[in-house]
């Protein structure tokens, strides 16, 4: 967590002394999924973000706080039972990423560019919910309550309870474009996120959040300049 503190200073001092400096806001949509898991679908979610972007040349710096909701939908057919079954997973971040970018094409009313970068999210709250054929069998609420696993080895095999981690780190990239409408200006950015840190503690960690979507914004403040 101290080096995230860190580049989000430094971020902070270039984006507080820059001469070119916008300020904005994005809504997203996206896949989200936790790998790991067997038969797990992407889910659809969402994400709000507010971002400061400072430009130089061709480079740029930016930094967002934001909301993003992840998770996973697992859903099979359990031949026992003759049921259904679905194991839902809904987890809500306050996420803080911090990238950098590069305007690759440069033009008066578009820019097309690629950027990647950190992030970390902290886990505010959530819920796990397990359904036979649409009925709610099971609910927990994250990351208060703990998840039960079952651990194998080749000698023997346990129970155990973890609970979810609360601090999450990530990193993502991806590529968007600047263009112009009205003398206002707008981006679109497609990107995929995934996780560097293990959703559970050992022995767990197998399991981490990813997502991949696209996020449509838009910025105030000062204009790109061309340097």
């Amino acid at each position: 967590m101290r080096y995230i503190i860190l580049i989000t200073c430094i971020v902070n001092i270039h984006v507080l002394t820059g001469q070119n400096l916008n300020y904005g806001f994005t809504v997203g949509i996206h896949k989200a999924d936790i790998y790991g898991k067997l038969a797990r679908q992407n889910k659809l979610d969402w994400s709000l973000h507010v971002p400061v972007r400072w430009t130089k040349n061709r480079f740029f710096t930016q930094i967002s706080t934001g909301w993003v909701s992840k998770g996973t939908k697992e859903q099979y057919f359990n031949p026992q039972l003759n049921k259904t079954e679905q194991d839902i997973f809904r987890l809500e971040y306050l996420e803080v990423p911090v990238n950098i970018g590069y305007h690759f094409i440069r033009r008066d009313k578009l820019k097309v560019y690629v950027f990647s970068g950190f992030a970390y999210s902290f886990l505010l709250f959530g819920n796990r919910e397990q359904l036979q054929d649409n009925v709610a069998i099971n609910k927990i609420q994250l990351p208060q309550d703990k998840v039960t696993f079952f651990v194998f080895s080749p000698s023997t095999s346990a129970q155990v309870e973890l609970s979810i981690r609360r601090h999450e780190y990530s990193a993502f990239g991806g590529f968007g474009t600047d263009f112009k409408l009205k003398k206002r200006l707008f981006f679109v950015e497609i990107l995929y996120n995934r996780a560097i840190s293990g959703l559970y503690p050992e022995p767990a960690d197998i399991y981490w959040n990813h997502y991949y979507g696209i996020r449509l914004g838009t910025f105030f403040g000062q204009e790109n300049k061309e340097k």
